[in-house]
Order: C-alpha cells, then sequence, then structure tokens
C-alpha cells in the first residue's frame, strides 16, 4: 500500500493533530502492509515531528496553498490512497481520499454558550467539515459518538464512516514527572485533578460548585486545574475564575495553567481522583491519559465518555455538581484495595482498547476500505 499523509492548515496543528501524526507515521513505516509512505505537514510542524521524515509545503501557503502542493505530490507520486488526519477534502482525481473527523463542537452545539465570533467561526467549521465528509471517499471518526453524528445528524452515509478511536502511549516514568510550581504545597494524593482549556462546553463550574457544597459540610477538597484560555474564548477562563471567588473556595482551587507533560503525568499520578466535566468532546486524549495513569475517574454522562470509560468511571450528571459532591464524598470513603482495583482495571482499559498499535491497525483497514471502494 502506497500512502500520502497529510494534515492540511492554514499553520499549525491542533495538539490532537499533533499527536496522531507523531504516533502513526513510525508505526505505519514499519508496517510490512505499508510500501511506501510520504508524508505532508506545514513547514511550522516539521520541529515538531522531531526525526520523523516528512516533506514541508511553504510556511506561507495557507490552507489553499497546502491543497495545491499536496495535490501536486499526489500526482508525481501516485499513491494508492490520500489520508488526511483532519477533516478536509482534496480534489486529487482518482485517489481514493479518506479524511478524518475529531471535533463534535461543530455537530451538537457551535452556537449555545459560545461568544458570536467563535460561534460562527464553529458554524463555518461544521460547513467545511460536512462538505468533506460528504465527498470524501472514506470517513474516520476518532469515537462511536462522532461516527453516530456524522450518520444521524449530517445524513453522511453510514456505510462510508469508520471509527479509529485515539491511541495513548505509556505513562512517563515516575522518575521524569515533575510537580507543577503552583502545587508546591499541594500534599500528594489528596487532591482531585481536571484537565482542558477553558471552553464554553468545558463545564467546570460543576467542579467549582460542588468542592463549595462540600466545603459548607466540612469537606476541604484541594482542585488543581490544568488548561488555558483559546482565541476568542478568553473570557471563558474569567468566568471560572469569578466563579471560583464568589463561592469563596479560591484558597481550595488552583489554576495551572498549560502545563508540560511531565507536570500533567504528576498530576494523573498523585491525584486522588480525575474529574471529566466536559459537556462535548470526540476523542478526548485528557480520558485515555487518565486511563493510562491509573486515575480513579469522575465523569458526566455526556457521550462519548461512556464510550471511553466504560465501567471504569463513576458517573454523574452533567450539570448537577450536588450528584458530583456525592462522588467526591464517595472517593474519599474508598478503602486502599479498592483504590488499587480501579487503578488496574483502568490501566487494562488504555492498554486493551486505546493503544496507538491498535489505532494503526484499525487505520490500515479503513484505508484498504477505501481503495476497494475506489476500484472500478
Amino acid at each position: 500500500m502506497k500512502i500520502m499523509m497529510a494534515f492540511p492548515s492554514r499553520g499549525e496543528f491542533s495538539g490532537g493533530g499533533r499527536t496522531t501524526m507523531r504516533s502513526l507515521v513510525p508505526r505505519l513505516l514499519d508496517s510490512n502492509a505499508v510500501e511506501a509512505l510520504h508524508v505532508g505537514v506545514p513547514k511550522a510542524e516539521q520541529a515538531s515531528l522531531g526525526d520523523l521524515p516528512v516533506e514541508t509545503w511553504p510556511a506561507n501557503a495557507g490552507l489553499k496553498g497546502a491543497c495545491d502542493w499536496l495535490r501536486e505530490r499526489c500526482s508525481q507520486l501516485r499513491p494508492d490512497v490520500l489520508l488526511l488526519t483532519n477533516a478536509h477534502w482534496i480534489d486529487v482525481g482518482d485517489v481514493p481520499v479518506v479524511c478524518t473527523v475529531r471535533n463534535s463542537e461543530p455537530m451538537v452545539r457551535p452556537l449555545r454558550g459560545n461568544p458570536l465570533r467563535h460561534g460562527l467561526r464553529c458554524v463555518l467549521r461544521g460547513m467545511a467539515t460536512k462538505r468533506s465528509a460528504r465527498r470524501a471517499t472514506r470517513v474516520i471518526g476518532v469515537s462511536g459518538f462522532v461516527r453516530d453524528l456524522l450518520i444521524d445528524r449530517w445524513g453522511i452515509d453510514g456505510e462510508t464512516v469508520g471509527v479509529v478511536h485515539h491511541g495513548v502511549e505509556a505513562p512517563i516514568p515516575d522518575s521524569h514527572m515533575a510537580r507543577p510550581p503552583a502545587a508546591a504545597a499541594v500534599d500528594e494524593g489528596l487532591f482531585v485533578f481536571s484537565a482542558g482549556d477553558f471552553t464554553a462546553y468545558r463545564g467546570y463550574e460543576d467542579l467549582v460548585e460542588a468542592v463549595a457544597a462540600r466545603r459548607d459540610r466540612g469537606c476541604h477538597d484541594r482542585v488543581l486545574l490544568a488548561g488555558g484560555p483559546i482565541p476568542w474564548l478568553q473570557r471563558e477562563q474569567g468566568r471560572v475564575e469569578k466563579l471560583i471567588a464568589a463561592r469563596g473556595v479560591g484558597d481550595r482551587v488552583t489554576l495551572l495553567g498549560r502545563i508540560p507533560p511531565e507536570q500533567m503525568a504528576w498530576c494523573y499520578r498523585h491525584c486522588k481522583a480525575m474529574v471529566m466535566t466536559s459537556r462535548i468532546e470526540a476523542c478526548p486524549n485528557v480520558t485515555l491519559e487518565a486511563m493510562s495513569h491509573g486515575c480513579t475517574i469522575l465523569s458526566t454522562t455526556n457521550p462519548p465518555m461512556p464510550e471511553m470509560f466504560d465501567d471504569v468511571a463513576m458517573y454523574y450528571d452533567a450539570g448537577q455538581p450536588e450528584a458530583l459532591a456525592v462522588l467526591l464524598a464517595a472517593v474519599d470513603d474508598m478503602t486502599d484495595e479498592e483504590r488499587a482495583h480501579r487503578s488496574r482495571a483502568t490501566v487494562d482499559r488504555a492498554r486493551e482498547c486505546f493503544s496507538w498499535d491498535r489505532a494503526t491497525t484499525k487505520t490500515l483497514a479503513q484505508l484498504r476500505l477505501a481503495m476497494e471502494a475506489a476500484r472500478p
């Protein structure tokens, strides 16, 4: 199989896109099923992929220039299939095209709770994704939830849509983990952790309200939140900060900002519980990382979280902080044996269901289906 693989974009990758390229490319290169692999990336991302063999299009090319470059390379190389690891479609003649949908917000609630500018951006992104999904030979959804949205909400032919979950790398060794400086005074094993950049659908208010309710009952939780603002949504972090102040838990909740992997790993490893408060996700890396580190997990019931966690998490309904407070109390009441059992179960699930080797095998299967569909 000869594969052309790319992430066409205006500039840099998304975080998930970067992780996918870093993880899939070396495994595809090692696969006996792959005769040749050509990888195209923006010039700005070449360094982020280390010594992986990649080709680049000019730094100032923009999305149109990236697509033009890919058309030219496909014309020269004549691959069996073009794999786009984001939600784009490019007309490359008779070469089958597989695109990847890794964002559910444009399909679920592009305007709800968002500033108008960001909401309209989501609407436009959704329109582009829908066009790409309809034109592609095959579509990869990063979860069953994304697949169902493509089929049920956008009318994409279910025969053309497959599912390939992200994988997760092995945890960073303890010796390479680092305590975040802002958590210098936080006791190991006695804090709650949550992570994700501040968005309208992140749901951090559930955790803040639950901590405030438990404080009123004499339970003093310590919370670390990792994440930062994103373009056009800077107000969301301010909204959470105001809520923290209004509920009087500023001394209990610490905002870490964006932290590097070794500090994220320390938080996963040493928290008493990892809380997933999001209302919308596609295949969030933080869920997979939490499992791979053996966290005790508390999560909303919103899809795709149950698809990710199955029975290794404890669930509450989003927007119900009292229910989350009950789960936090249950964590405090766990025995060491119960914690160890949960930790083993989450690690086993991450290893069995969300390895990058598994993702590579399933990706190759989707590419074969695309090639078969394109045959006369």
